[in-house]
């Protein structure tokens, strides 16, 4: 059974417990709102953004209209085939960002050097890589080659805990600090 499942059930039997009947009715209204303010938030950041990156071409209005109908659109394929068409983007995306942001915060250390971050987010990337070839709903790109990388992969310690990326961070971190301090 699929843990958003099981914790959806223990919502509706906490509300029906602690508000009766009407707790169904209220929980179903505070979901709807919640999702309806991340929806209208995510349309109107997504519109702001365009008009800035393209300024003078297509309106704010016509933008906003427009991402709420391809938004209308993708909806209706239900949420198991969008979580199965995003998982791979997700899983590629997730350890770029959470490691720029991490560089960002503790930049002051190594002085923002430019070789330190890019040695990371490279090494970053070929873990993000990893997860996802070592994901097995995906079948795509297996030879002998990258089915021996991938076991060897599945070995990491943090693997099983979707931070096995975190060792190759951790490597290029240690790879660019190495050039930077080579270039004194």
């Amino acid at each position: 059974m699929p843990v958003v499942f099981l914790q959806l059930l223990v919502f509706v039997l906490l509300a029906r417990h602690y508000y009766g009947p009407i707790g169904n009715v209220l929980l179903a209204g505070i979901m709807i709102f919640a999702c309806l303010k991340t929806a209208i938030g995510l349309v109107t950041s997504c519109a702001e953004t365009f008009v800035d990156i393209f300024p003078n071409r297509i309106s704010y209005k016509s933008y906003a209209i427009g991402f709420t109908v391809i938004s209308f659109g993708l909806s209706n394929f239900g949420l198991t085939a969008i979580l199965a068409y995003s998982l791979p983007a997700l899983l590629f995306l997730y350890p770029i960002t959470i490691t720029f942001i991490i560089m960002v915060l503790l930049g002051d250390l190594f002085k923002h050097d430019k070789t330190v971050y890019q040695s990371t987010i490279i090494f970053t990337i070929i873990g993000a890589f990893m997860d996802i070839f070592s994901n097995p709903s995906y079948t795509f790109m297996h030879t002998s080659f990258t089915d021996a990388l991938i076991n060897l992969y599945t070995k990491l310690p943090l693997y099983f805990v979707g931070f096995a990326w975190v060792i190759f961070t951790c490597i290029g971190l240690i790879i660019g600090l190495i050039i930077k301090g080579g270039r004194r």
